[in-house]
């Protein structure tokens, strides 16, 4: 069962009458709400948010405690001083309770999404063929870094495909040759890349520079 931050109440769970309605359904299937939530815009999403005259009783502390945040940072988005990357993006959709799921740099609608089928995102993403595949799964959000191959010396790994897990959580770094795909649910993600038939890569796995041939 998903609480809500800011009421304690379920989010999708229980009687209709006892749930979380911080925001109602209807404001996410406004047109405007629609185009900022698949751009994973979450400043448009705040400033769509506060205005609004559902929503409008949210202040900004309480869209603090919904995302996660400081006070002032839902300022800095609500004002346009502070931008916010991928990765947190995704985490705050997923808290302020928007339908659907992250793909990527995208987020895919229930609508967008159809049983037993993986949408495309970017033309790297899909497999034509039966490659086996290399599969992570972790208990959280996962950035995906799409690199140009000469690029590759400006982020400190070389080669075709790394995963790497830091401060700013997990990242898969893929090259844009790279047959890749992710999938996104509040609980964690699923990324994969694909093999060639010799069980490699496309090319050389990356690899930071330090490390020993």
């Amino acid at each position: 069962m998903v609480l809500c931050t800011n009421c304690g109440r379920p989010r999708r769970d229980g009687a209709p009458d006892l749930r979380c309605r911080c925001i109602p359904d209807g404001v996410w299937r406004e047109s405007e709400m629609i185009a900022h939530v698949e751009r994973m815009d979450v400043m448009g999403v705040v400033r769509h948010l506060r205005p609004h005259p559902s929503t409008r009783h949210l202040s900004q502390t309480a869209l603090a405690r919904m995302v996660g945040v400081s006070q002032s940072t839902i300022s800095g988005w609500e004002t346009g001083r502070r931008r916010q990357d991928v990765r947190h993006a995704a985490e705050a959709l997923h808290r302020l309770g928007a339908p659907g799921v992250r793909w990527g740099r995208r987020w895919l609608l229930p609508e967008d999404l159809t049983a037993g089928t993986e949408p495309e995102l970017h033309p790297a993403t899909v497999a034509e063929d039966a490659s086996p595949r290399v599969v992570i799964t972790v208990p959280m959000p996962i950035d995906v870094q799409v690199i140009d191959p000469h690029q590759a010396h400006t982020t400190g790994y070389v080669g075709a495909v790394a995963f790497v897990t830091d401060q700013n959580g997990p990242r898969l770094i893929v090259t844009a040759d790279t047959t890749w795909g992710m999938n996104s649910a509040p609980d964690g993600a699923t990324a994969w890349f694909a093999l060639n038939p010799l069980g490699q890569p496309a090319t050389r796995p990356l690899r930071s520079p330090t490390d020993a041939p």
